[in-house]
């Protein structure tokens, strides 16, 4: 009996391990971009259903209309901090916080974001690489200076 209840036991607690990991994944669900004044700029989207999108934008200088968009489909999984997003070119590994510091574009505040830990895609790309969460970021006042 006593057998028994430990492997019940056992059974139970992955099973809420399990759990407690796609909850987490949820939270992370959703569109991240950079912040640049570059010609340049990111955006990651994190399905709920695993699937993941790179989007990567460049551009000459103001023409970011005219931006040309390189593509990269793949998937994505959670465990603890780490957020790791497989693609064909390789994988990229992020560390998901709840309050990104918006201190590297010279504003206060914080939002949900990934930071590029280690990368076999596009390593200059990622490596180091502050992502927010989009709908956070547009709700910013940008102000334009010339």
């Amino acid at each position: 009996m006593g057998a028994l209840f430990r492997a019940i036991a056992l059974a139970a607690g992955a099973c809420l391990m399990s759990l407690a990991i796609a909850a987490y994944g949820a939270g992370v669900v959703g569109s991240y971009q950079t912040v640049t004044e570059s010609e340049w700029g990111i955006e990651l989207s994190l399905n709920p259903d695993g699937g993941a999108l790179i989007e990567i934008a460049s551009w000459m200088p103001g023409e970011s209309e005219n931006a040309k968009i390189e593509k990269h489909k793949g998937t994505w999984t959670a465990e603890g901090e780490n957020v790791t997003v497989q693609v064909p070119g390789g994988k990229i590994v992020f560390a998901y916080s709840a309050r990104l510091s918006f201190a590297s574009f010279g504003r206060k505040g914080s939002a949900p974001g990934l930071r590029g830990i280690t990368s076999t895609f596009e390593p200059k790309l990622f490596v180091k690489r502050q992502l927010w969460l989009t709908k956070e970021l547009k709700k910013l006042k940008w102000k334009v200076t010339d």
